[in-house]
């Protein structure tokens, strides 16, 4: 396994020993997927967010309603 394989499964399993106490084994998968989506999509958009924020900022002082 390569350096960067090693790394990522030491962090996923250190990631698991915290859960351990808080969630049942059977119940991991519904807590990591979750994060993990929400974390690729977060890098996914990364390079437009300011743009983004920049755009509701615009929209709400022409009164836009983004709710």
């Amino acid at each position: 396994m390569s350096d960067t394989g090693t790394q990522l499964t030491r962090q996923i399993w250190s990631l698991a020993d915290l859960l351990r106490g808080v969630f049942k084994t059977s119940e991991y998968g519904s807590v990591v997927l979750p994060f993990t989506v929400l974390r690729r999509l977060d890098l996914l958009l990364a390079p437009t967010r300011q743009e983004v924020l920049d755009a509701s900022v615009k929209l709400a002082d022409k009164g836009g309603n983004l709710e």
